[in-house]
């Protein structure tokens, strides 16, 4: 059971359920039941995601990631199957009782969960795929209610931004094992230090745009000095990607973490 539930990735879908409720909340949905569906829903999409994205790839897991429990025969193949389509089911099936445009958006994002797994997370353009599975959750919430608002857009940018940066430190991260199964990684074909020239733009880029709802008067005092320090460990993890695209990519997942909290303290 316990593998079951680490091969979800629990810390990936509450983010994703996060960002569902933040944008929800953002565009004045105040319907419990939707909220709950799309929240739901979102985080099992991401489950289902991430269960399908390590059957696609398991022989680089061999080994980049033998501990996983795909690689370290934990969870057999087909149980992994049969427990990823299970997933996305459900999902899909939490999506038709939600309004038409966040419908149309969550089951556009499972193809692309399909997409990414099965072709995209072998070539150049993964990072960016990836980012917009993470980043259209907070669209997906807005569009319960029909409508997106600027501070929603902003807030997709930001995060977009950010996870193009992280995806890449873990591309760098993952090279050797990139090379041995033949993955065409954004590092591997253009270089590792263009690599780490791009995920540091995509970062910056991302903390360029933090102040903008504070500024707007979209959000509060609360969120600017949680936004501050999720900018100053984004700055950290800037120089360690020189060091180490390991502790990088970690200490971008803390403050990609913290960057939410301010978001959430932001809509309260």
């Amino acid at each position: 059971m316990k593998a079951y539930i680490e091969i979800l990735r629990p810390s990936v879908c509450a983010l994703s359920a996060f960002a569902v409720a933040i944008g929800c909340l953002l565009a004045g949905q105040s319907n419990v039941f939707i909220i709950s569906i799309a929240v739901l829903s979102a985080a099992l999409a991401a489950g289902g995601g991430n269960v399908l994205n390590d059957i696609f790839d398991l022989d680089v897991d061999k080994i980049n990631k033998p501990k996983r429990p795909l690689p370290s025969g934990r969870i057999t193949l087909k149980g992994a199957k049969k427990y990823a389509a299970a997933l996305l089911l459900i999902a899909a099936v939490g999506f038709l009782m939600l309004p038409l445009y966040s419908l149309a958006l969550g089951m556009f994002n499972i193809l692309v969960i399909y997409f990414y797994s099965s072709h995209a997370k072998r070539t150049p353009f993964a990072s960016f795929v990836d980012s917009w599975l993470s980043a259209s959750t907070f669209l997906f919430g807005s569009l319960t209610t029909g409508h997106v608002l600027p501070a929603v857009i902003i807030l997709t940018c930001m995060a977009y931004a950010a996870n193009v940066g992280r995806e890449l430190a873990k591309a760098i991260e993952d090279m050797k094992g990139d090379a041995a199964n033949k993955v065409r990684s954004l590092p591997l074909v253009l270089g590792r230090n263009a690599a780490i020239l791009l995920s540091i733009s995509f970062v910056s880029l991302a903390i360029v745009l933090s102040p903008l709802p504070f500024l707007l008067n979209i959000f509060n005092l609360y969120y600017m000095a949680l936004v501050l320090v999720a900018d100053v460990l984004f700055f950290a993890s800037l120089w360690l990607l020189f060091v180490s695209a390991t502790k990088s990519q970690k200490m971008m997942k803390v403050a990609m973490f913290i960057a939410l909290l301010a978001f959430i303290s932001g809509v309260f």
